[in-house]
């Protein structure tokens, strides 16, 4: 663990939190965090943020104050399964960032059923991890990866209805 930690802060990072989405997912996150979540539309909403701090939609923001947004997407019914899925939403998103002309790398993860990383370096420096699941898409976005991946990895499907069903 870094060094710069308390001993309180690193035994509440090591006992996490689960949280429960409302489209048939467990995930953990660290004990020293809090979450919050909403329904906008069909799309599950749930932010992650150290305790004693606030969401934010504030994207510039996030990486200095430690933040995770999860927006859980309901896919289309497809014959299409995990990594096809994921390779034609990377499809997607790659064809939108070059239409915004965004400067980002992008690189494959062994998560799930399929995920890929996206660096956005211009205009703005922020992250974002594309997890394939069941009947959804998990779309993390925050400042750090490690955090980000954690969170990812964790993710349980319980099977129940994707959002809006």
């Amino acid at each position: 663990m870094p060094g710069n930690l308390s001993a309180a802060s690193a035994a509440a990072e090591s006992k996490p939190n689960g949280f429960m989405g409302n489209s048939g997912y467990l995930l953990e996150f660290p004990g020293n965090y809090d979450a919050f979540a909403e329904m906008r539309g069909r799309v599950e909403m749930a932010f992650f943020f150290p305790k004693g701090g606030q969401p934010s939609v504030d994207e510039s923001k996030y990486k200095e104050l430690g933040l995770v947004r999860l927006e859980v997407i309901e896919t289309p019914p497809t014959k299409k399964k995990g990594a096809e899925v994921a390779a034609a939403v990377k499809r997607g998103v790659e064809k939108s960032l070059q239409e915004r002309r965004e400067t980002y790398t992008v690189k494959d993860l062994a998560l799930l059923n399929g995920a890929f990383l996206v660096h956005i370096t211009q205009p703005n420096d922020i992250l974002q991890l594309f997890v394939q699941g069941e009947n959804v898409i998990y779309m993390f976005t925050g400042g750090e990866e490690a955090l980000m991946s954690s969170l990812a990895g964790s993710i349980r499907e319980t099977g129940a209805a994707a959002p809006g069903k």
